[in-house]
Order: C-alpha cells, then sequence, then structure tokens
C-alpha cells in the first residue's frame, strides 16, 4: 500500500520536470530569435535640402506613421530612426500646419539626400531698413535687393540712388551725391576700411558681386565718430560669412561674365572667390570705329576679382579679403577737335588696384571686444591726350587700426580706436593750374599755360576717436556723445570734431531722433601739390545739423521723416577774375526735408522716397551766391516689386529729378595767338537742363531643379525711351548748341546658374 501510494508522485514529478523544461526551451528560443531579429535591426536616414540652393532644411517634424515614431531634423538637415526591421517604410515630412510631403524610404547604411520645394510661406520675411541702433539716419540694402532692383543691375551704387537724399548722377554715372555734398565727400568702406574705387568706368557694374555683400549700410550724414574723414555720406559694404556648403554661380549678360565659387576648406575655415570680365569692347569696337573721327584701339575693358578667407572658433572671427579691378580706354582722334586743336592723336584712361584688408575680432572678456585691422592697397591712375594733357599717380594706401568696445555698466558702453594711415604716392602731370572756377573748363588747352611737375609725395595721419553710448528710461532714450581727431603731415593742422546723437523710443513703435556735429575733409593729393594746385591748403569743414521720426505702423510698412541742414566752410575753390590757384575761401549751405516710405509682404516690395533739397555754394567773401552744381530741387523715387511665386519676380522703378544747373556761353571771341575761340560766360550755374524721368522695368524667371537654379532676367532701362538733357554742347566758336540726352532704351538681359 505504501509502495503503491508512492508512483503517483513520481509520475507527477517527471511530468512537472518534463514541462519545466519544454518552457525553458521556448524562452531559450525566443531569445535566439529575438537576438537574432535585434542583429538584423538597421537604421533608417535622410538628408532633407532645400531644391535647387541646396540649402538644409532644419527643424522640420518626420514621422513613420505605421510605427508611431517620430524625430527632427538637425542643423544639416539630416534625420535618423534607429534599429528598425529591414525594408521599406512611408515617411512623412510636415512643411507646414496644412502640408505633409510624403516618401517611401528604404533602410540601410546609405543615407539618401531629399531635395524638396517647400510652400511659399515658409520663406523667410527679409525686414527692409530696420531701425538702426545708434544713427539717426541709416539705410539698409540687402542682397536680395541688390541683386533684384530695377534699373540697378546688381550694382549696389545705383541701388544706393534710390533713397532720399541722394542727387542723381550725370549720365547715371555712379556717383554718390549726398545732401549737397560734392562726390568726392562721399566714400565706401568695406570691413571698416576705405577702398580706392567701388565701381567700374561709367558706373556700368560694382567691382564686388552682390553674391559676397550680406548687406549694404547707408549713413547720408551725422555718422558716427569712427566714420570719415568724409563730409558727405558713407556706404558701409559687409560682406557675409561663405557657406557651410559648396556652392558656385556662373552669370553673363550684356555687359560681362562672371564666376564665383564659396564653400569650406576646413571646420573652421570657408572660402569665396570670385572673377569677371568684360566683352561690351567686342562690340564697341565694331561700332564707333565706323566714325571716321575716332577709332578705338581700347574699347572700355574691365575686369576685377575677389577671394575671401573667413575663420570663426570660440571668441575669434578672421577675415581677409584680397580683391583687385583693371579699368582700360584707349582711343584715337584722327583729326585735331575743331573747338580745340591741342586736344588730337591717342586719349587714354586706366585705373588699376589690388588691396587686401585683414580683420580680426576677438573678446577679450564678456564685457570687451576688440578689433585689429589691416589694409593695404596699390592704386595707379593714369590719363592722357596727346602730349598735351598727362596725368600719372601711383602709390600705396596703409591703414592699421585697433578698436575697443566695452561694456562698462549696464547704461554706459564705450567705444574708441587708433588708426594710422600712411600714403606713399608718385606724381607725374602735365597740366594746365588745377581750379574749380569756370575758366577750367572753358578755356581751350591751346590758349593756357601748362605746367610740369614729377614728384614724390609721402603722408601720414594718426586718427583717434571715442564715443560713448548712454542707456536711459529702460534703454528707450540713448544718447551718444563722441569726437574724432586727426592730423594730416601735409595740412599741419590738427581736424577735431565734436559729434552729438539722441534717439528716443517715445513709444514701441516712435522713434525721435537728432543729431550734430563737424565733419572734415582733406584736400586732394593732386590740389596739395605746389605746381598744379597749393601746398598751404587746409582741413575743410562741414556742420551736419538733422532730426527726424521713424514710425512702424504695422510688421511690413514703415515711414521714415528728416529734416536736415548743413554748412560749409573752407572749401577748396578758386574764383573766375582773382588768382585761379586753389584756395580754401569756399563756403556753402544746403537743407532739405527727406521722406522714405517702405513696405514689405512676402510678395510685394513697395517703396516711395522723397527729397526737397536745396544747395549753394560761395567761391569767396566777395563773391556771388550760386547753385551747387547738382543742385536738385526735387527727386523722387517709385519702386514696386511683385513676386508671382518661386519662379517669376516682376519689378519697376520710376524717378523724377529736377534738372542740374549750368553755366551757358553767351558768345565768343577769336583768340588769334591759339587760333581758338574764347566764350563769354553766364553768370555761374544761371541756367537749369530740363527735368529727368525715366521708367525701368525688371522680369527675372528661375527654373528651380534638384541641385541647381537656372535664372534669366530682363533690365529694360529707360522703357519709354524718354530723351533726358544731360548737357549742352556747343559749337567750335560757341554760336550754335546741341542738347546732349542721356542712353536711349537699354534692354539687358542676362542668365545666372547657381549650384
Amino acid at each position: 500500500m505504501g509502495a503503491s501510494s508512492l508512483r503517483p508522485n513520481e509520475s507527477e514529478s517527471a511530468l512537472l520536470l518534463k514541462i519545466k523544461a519544454f518552457f525553458f526551451f521556448l524562452l531559450f528560443a525566443s531569445a535566439v530569435i529575438a537576438q537574432a531579429e535585434e542583429s538584423d535591426r538597421v537604421p533608417l536616414s535622410a538628408r532633407l535640402l532645400q531644391k535647387g540652393d541646396r540649402q538644409p532644411l532644419v527643424g522640420l517634424q518626420v514621422q513613420i506613421p505605421q510605427l508611431f515614431l517620430e524625430t527632427w531634423t538637425d542643423e544639416s538637415g539630416a534625420f535618423s530612426f534607429e534599429a528598425l526591421p529591414p525594408g521599406q517604410y512611408r515617411v512623412q515630412i510636415l512643411v507646414s500646419d496644412d502640408q505633409i510631403i510624403e516618401q517611401t524610404l528604404s533602410t540601410g547604411s546609405n543615407t539618401p539626400v531629399l531635395y524638396l520645394e517647400l510652400p511659399e510661406d515658409k520663406d523667410d520675411l527679409v525686414v527692409l531698413g530696420k531701425r538702426p541702433s545708434k544713427e539717426v539716419t541709416r539705410h539698409t540694402l540687402t542682397t536680395e535687393e541688390i541683386k533684384t532692383l530695377p534699373g540697378a543691375n546688381g550694382d549696389v551704387i545705383q541701388a544706393v540712388q534710390n533713397f532720399p537724399g541722394v542727387a542723381r548722377s550725370s549720365l547715371n554715372s555712379g556717383q554718390l551725391i549726398v545732401r549737397g555734398s560734392s562726390a568726392e565727400d562721399s566714400s565706401v568702406f568695406l570691413l571698416g576700411q576705405p577702398i580706392p574705387l567701388f565701381e567700374h568706368f561709367g558706373a556700368v557694374r560694382a567691382i564686388f558681386p552682390s553674391e559676397i555683400i550680406d548687406s549694404a549700410l547707408f549713413y547720408p550724414g551725422n555718422f558716427a565718430a569712427d566714420r570719415g574723414p568724409y563730409m558727405g555720406g558713407i556706404l558701409n559694404v559687409q560682406p557675409r560669412t561663405p557657406q557651410a556648403q559648396f556652392h558656385g554661380r556662373i552669370e553673363a549678360d550684356f555687359f560681362d561674365a562672371g564666376l564665383f565659387l564659396e564653400g569650406p576648406i576646413t571646420d573652421h575655415l570657408r572660402f569665396a572667390a570670385g572673377i569677371r570680365r568684360s566683352y561690351i569692347d567686342l562690340l564697341l569696337s565694331k561700332l564707333m570705329n565706323e566714325y571716321s573721327e575716332l577709332d578705338l584701339i581700347v574699347a572700355p575693358r574691365y575686369y576685377d576679382y575677389q577671394l575671401m578667407l573667413d575663420w570663426q572658433q570660440t571668441d575669434h572671427h578672421i577675415k581677409v579679403m584680397f580683391f583687385g579691378s583693371d579699368d582700360a580706354l584707349k582711343l584715337l582722334l584722327n583729326e585735331p577737335l575743331s573747338s580745340d586743336p591741342a586736344i588730337q592723336g591717342q586719349a587714354q584712361y586706366e585705373s588699376h588696384f589690388d588691396q587686401i584688408i585683414a580683420q580680426w575680432d576677438s573678446a577679450l572678456t564678456d564685457r570687451i571686444d576688440q578689433t585689429l585691422s589691416l589694409s593695404v592697397n596699390r592704386n595707379s591712375t593714369n590719363y592722357r591726350i596727346s602730349d598735351s594733357l598727362r596725368l600719372t599717380l601711383e602709390g600705396y594706401e596703409l591703414n592699421i587700426g585697433d578698436e575697443i568696445k566695452w561694456a562698462m555698466a549696464s547704461h554706459l558702453d564705450l567705444h574708441t580706436g587708433l588708426s594710422i594711415k600712411l600714403e606713399p604716392y608718385e606724381l607725374k602731370a602735365k597740366s594746365p593750374l588745377l581750379s574749380q572756377g569756370i575758366t577750367a573748363s572753358s578755356t581751350p588747352l591751346s590758349a593756357q599755360e601748362l605746367l610740369q611737375t614729377n614728384r614724390d609725395l609721402f603722408y601720414y595721419t594718426p586718427i583717434f576717436f571715442t564715443e560713448a553710448e548712454l542707456h536711459f528710461l529702460d534703454r528707450k532714450l540713448l544718447i551718444i556723445p563722441g569726437i574724432r581727431a586727426e592730423r594730416s603731415s601735409g595740412i599741419h593742422e590738427i581736424a577735431a570734431d565734436p559729434r552729438l546723437s539722441v534717439l528716443c523710443h517715445i513709444t514701441p513703435s516712435t522713434l525721435l531722433k537728432a543729431a550734430a556735429g563737424r565733419y572734415s575733409q582733406p584736400p586732394s593729393l593732386l590740389a596739395l601739390d605746389p605746381v598744379l594746385g597749393n601746398d598751404h591748403l587746409k582741413y575743410q569743414h562741414s556742420m551736419h545739423y538733422s532730426a527726424g521720426v521713424e514710425h512702424q505702423w504695422t510688421e511690413s510698412f514703415t515711414s521714415d521723416l528728416t529734416l536736415f541742414y548743413k554748412t560749409f566752410s573752407n572749401l577748396v575753390a578758386s574764383e573766375e577774375g582773382r588768382n585761379a590757384r586753389y584756395t580754401n575761401d569756399g563756403t556753402g549751405n544746403s537743407y532739405g526735408l527727406e521722406a522714405l516710405i517702405r513696405y514689405r509682404s512676402k510678395k510685394l516690395l513697395g517703396w516711395l522716397s522723397y527729397s526737397l533739397m536745396k544747395a549753394n555754394r560761395k567761391d569767396s567773401d566777395q563773391g556771388k551766391t550760386y547753385p551747387f552744381d547738382h543742385d536738385q530741387t526735387h527727386l523722387i523715387t517709385a519702386i514696386a516689386q511683385y513676386q508671382l511665386n518661386r519662379n517669376w519676380t516682376f519689378g519697376l522703378r520710376w524717378r523724377y529729378a529736377t534738372g542740374d544747373p549750368y553755366t551757358a556761353y553767351t558768345g565768343s571771341i577769336h583768340d588769334n595767338d591759339s587760333d581758338t575761340w574764347l566764350p563769354y560766360i553766364s553768370d555761374k550755374n544761371a541756367y537749369r537742363l530740363s527735368s529727368y524721368h525715366q521708367l525701368d522695368i525688371r522680369i527675372d524667371h528661375r527654373w528651380i531643379f534638384d541641385q541647381w537654379i537656372l535664372t534669366a532676367y530682363l533690365d529694360l532701362q529707360n522703357a519709354y525711351n524718354h530723351h533726358n538733357v544731360e548737357a549742352i554742347t556747343y559749337s567750335y566758336d560757341y554760336t550754335d548748341q546741341t542738347e546732349l540726352t542721356g542712353l536711349p532704351i537699354i534692354p539687358s538681359l542676362g542668365i545666372k546658374g547657381e549650384f
């Protein structure tokens, strides 16, 4: 009985052991299978780039709905889902609240690149003319504006001329004539350093491609103490940082062709490089050589080049730019001019420069930033008309500077700097006595005494500036006192210029502004020559006063109204009937009103500027007051640019300007000694040319491919072919006069490939 009772228990134990063994086998098999499946899992990844320009699409949400997974693209546009079973998956990319792009992707080690065209409302909105931090008047142009504004043809100088306060230059020469100041009173800066030339002759093209420019900041007056020494306006061009990916552009139009490349060299070092060469000389040579009196030896020809290196790491940023330009024009006069027999034979113009600029920005502490800068340029200019008139000026300009910005307290920032400018030059010239009186332009060379000079020049100019930014009322009120001082070795005089600006936000949308200051400018190197000019000349001075109001009506709509008044003293001048040699007896004034209204939405750019200005000059205390050579009472510019979609953009610009004043010739007398006719002249600038107006139209069309963009554009200048009078010309004996009109309708068709 006892033995029989044990058998069932033994059977049950054996059965339990078998069941446990079976379950252990299942668990082991499941683990092995799971491990095998896990080892077979692979990632799914891709990189999202903007179609055409290949910019990374950052921060887009990416989902795999069937697996309930989601992630976001990183700064390179890449995303990844790790450890998925091999196969294909439907991926959803959320590009907007109401648009999803679906792609089918396969797992694997490869990371495909997807080129997506985002909806237009995802494009960044560029705010135009945003309120500067401290300048009373500053206008801003972005790269896209420079490239596409109608009538500008991609030229930053032509684009700046649309702002109020800038007079229209004769024959669209591209000069900056700002608030009644002469063209030589304004300058262009790059990386804080002046450059000798920014445009090729005739204002056909700026020497910098728009792709290398981040923005252009224009100051028509009352600019800060670190900018000078100029009495007019300042255009400060900011180069942009090259892109982290390799990009390029090939472009050609009626005037020239160019190539631009940019990209990374290392993780911290990037480059940008460009080159351009004109070919309009090939066309003009055939056209102009048909005239019997004129043969082109070298038609207008230009080229330019740029190389930029940009290095950034932690608190240090170094930019180095090497660039240059070369212009040449040579022609042959087969017969002497009837009005001036001295002008005959070969005439030529050549201009060349090479410049290197290095800038090192570093953060010394949390509150102190330092900028070291170095600029070296070699430039040469050569004019020649037969053996009667010639000028060669060759030399170097070296600028070394150090600036400190110190956030001393929550309400006080200090900006100070010290620099020195060295100018060794060689001057060779044969010319009549230099003067700005009417005699120089009206008397034939045959009737003037020709002087010669051949000398080496060397000037050095130490420069110091400092200014403080004082913040009050929770930074709503900004007061900026400053001073700039310099002394040129060729003048033996210290120019000390105090300046003051006040800006106050009376509401978050309304800014009141006012400024006053003195601005000094040395005479030109030619004017200081003891033979042709006067080596006892002093600094010229101008007092700037301005006040105005800005208002931000909406996010897209802004207005700016400014009143200004300027006085001029110690101007380099000479007067008819007195000693024609240069003196510092010139005086003058200019005053006016500037209004600018700007509207910018995602589709439409609207721009209306108006200037009411008067400018006068006197060559001496006893002389008569006369209108400035570019005294243009009314200036109106209206711009409208509409982006129909991502592929089509239409724009137009209409400009109106009061005609320039000019001096008329009222008769003549024959000079037997030179066998020429000498004119009788009216009061200086007593007459005025007829008003100028012109319509320019631009159409851009883009074809967007995965990895590149093709753009074709038509820039039509003077669309209704208005005959604008630019000057009055006279017959050899000044008995007949003819109106010299500007260029007729000019279509410029171009094509550009970007990759």
